[in-house]
């Protein structure tokens, strides 16, 4: 298991990551062309059920999106894809915040 220090380490190397994506499409125009973008953010107050069912939602839809992607990119294999295909960014994070008070 991963002591507090590296796991501190890995999430900031990845939101690094996440943040260059995000500003590579700011610059290049990419990231508001598309009318069916996506931005959303929220805060929810949970008890432990209400926290498992969300990390389990956030899992499913993780799963999901690789589950599409993989049906794009058979589509294309045999020459039914529909329209030219595109590069989509996907960013899922649930991660507890400091309380607000």
């Amino acid at each position: 298991m991963l002591n507090a220090d590296t796991k501190i380490a890995i999430s900031l190397e990845k939101l690094k990551l996440i943040n260059e994506a995000f500003t590579e499409a700011l610059v290049a125009k990419t990231f508001d062309a598309r009318k069916d973008r996506h931005l959303s953010q929220t805060r929810a107050r949970l008890d432990r059920q209400g926290w498992r069912e969300i990390s389990g939602l956030l899992g499913r839809t993780l799963q999901e999106v690789n589950e599409i992607g993989n049906r794009s990119a058979e589509r294309e294999e045999v020459g039914q894809s529909v329209g030219p295909l595109a590069e989509m960014s996907v960013v899922i994070a649930g991660f507890e915040s400091p309380s607000q008070a």
